[in-house]
């Protein structure tokens, strides 16, 4: 008795299909590209953050949206994502605050908050500062320019000298 199946038989043939169907699927939904690289972006925060003196850093990315939270960073592209950790300071997403981009672009910030005394400036400053801050957490995704930017300044505020380090993807 002849146990193989013949190559002409519909369920062969049936087979055959499924699986291609199923690895045509399969390599479909691989990505495109890898995901964008958010440890060497955490690392040029941190390096901003760590300096001694004020100071910028920027890096270039292929995300093409973004998340900034205080203390983690949030990238991706073509459904891939990467995600690090800030573990030195607090970053102050500036993504919808005009007053904090423009600081982050190189104004000086006694120049951009335009008040009567400096500690009313550094005051406003500060709250903005602070609000950026809470709102971190539950910031969406948003589009990404391309390039990480970073600013670390150094500010007095009410509990004495404190580092904001602006950022913006």
């Amino acid at each position: 008795m002849d146990t193989e199946a013949p190559v002409d038989a519909w369920y062969v043939w049936l087979g055959v299909a499924a699986v291609s169907i199923g690895l045509a699927g399969l390599a479909l939904c691989l990505p495109s590209t890898p995901a964008p690289d958010a440890t060497a972006a955490a690392n040029t925060i941190e390096e901003t953050a760590a300096s001694p003196h004020e100071t910028t850093g920027q890096y270039d990315h292929d995300a093409t949206e973004a998340r900034i939270g205080e203390h983690r960073l949030w990238l991706r592209t073509d459904g891939t994502e990467s995600t690090a950790r800030i573990a030195f300071g607090q970053m102050v997403p500036v993504c919808e605050d005009e007053q904090l981009r423009a600081i982050l672009d190189g104004e000086e910030p006694l120049a951009v908050y335009d008040h009567n005394a400096d500690s009313d400036a550094w005051a406003a400053f500060h709250a903005d500062v602070e609000d950026a801050r809470d709102r971190a957490e539950d910031q969406k995704w948003q589009p990404a320019e391309g390039t990480v930017r970073v600013r670390a300044i150094d500010y007095p505020a009410p509990g004495g000298e404190e580092r904001a380090t602006l950022v913006a993807v």
